[in-house]
């Protein structure tokens, strides 16, 4: 009995040393984007998997490398881009093709429990964005959520939505990018003329 204690009391320290040295966070046991209104509920209205802002991959590779070094984890995506809504109903077309100023003010990395208990990370700096086109800006703000950039992650690039940038690492970048859209078929969008000829991802109903 003694001897179990003693194993159960070693296994119950591990534990307690590797959460602290990989600083786990719990994660929302309900799904991301269950209630979340910036993403679509509704994912057979168009061929547009996301619209997003995309920078210069390049040049948001350089930042992350100045910021931390060698990425964090394995999977880097494979075009840098600040999303804004997955599944939209109405892609707003009009206003693809807009340029706009991304100000990049903290950058955070974290590990967490996802929701089958399983080990998973992510890493991305926050953003601010700032528009001269009053109606993407319009656009944009009602949707009331700290926007960020993923550099890197574990398993899944969601997870990026749930950083903690209050407590990263403060930095001050400014760049420019492009708002447009991610769509089926790996097609890049930056005019109104998108999505016409693309098939729908999603069968309609």
């Amino acid at each position: 009995m003694k001897r179990i204690l003693i194993v159960s009391a070693a296994i119950a320290a591990v534990l307690v040393l590797v959460c602290r040295y990989y600083s786990f966070t719990p994660l929302p046991r309900e799904p991301l984007y269950a209630f979340d209104p910036v993403y679509s509920d509704a994912r057979d209205s168009s061929p547009v998997i996301y619209e997003a802002v995309f920078p210069d991959n390049e040049e948001v590779r350089t930042i992350f490398t100045e910021i931390r070094g060698t990425p964090v984890f394995a999977k880097i995506p494979g075009g840098f881009h600040m999303t804004t809504l997955f599944y939209p109903k109405d892609p707003v077309t009009e206003l693809y093709g807009t340029n706009v100023r991304l100000h990049l003010t903290a950058y955070q990395c974290e590990r967490f429990l996802d929701k089958d208990f399983h080990l998973t990370g992510t890493e991305g700096v926050k953003v601010e964005f700032e528009c001269d086109d009053p109606k993407l800006q319009a656009y944009f703000d009602q949707f009331a959520r700290p926007w960020h950039i993923t550099g890197s992650y574990m398993t899944d690039a969601v997870y990026a939505n749930v950083l903690n940038f209050d407590s990263g690492k403060p930095i001050d970048y400014t760049i420019e990018g492009v708002f447009g859209a991610y769509c089926t078929g790996d097609h890049y969008c930056f005019d109104a003329a998108c999505p016409v000829g693309l098939e729908n991802r999603w069968p309609m109903k």
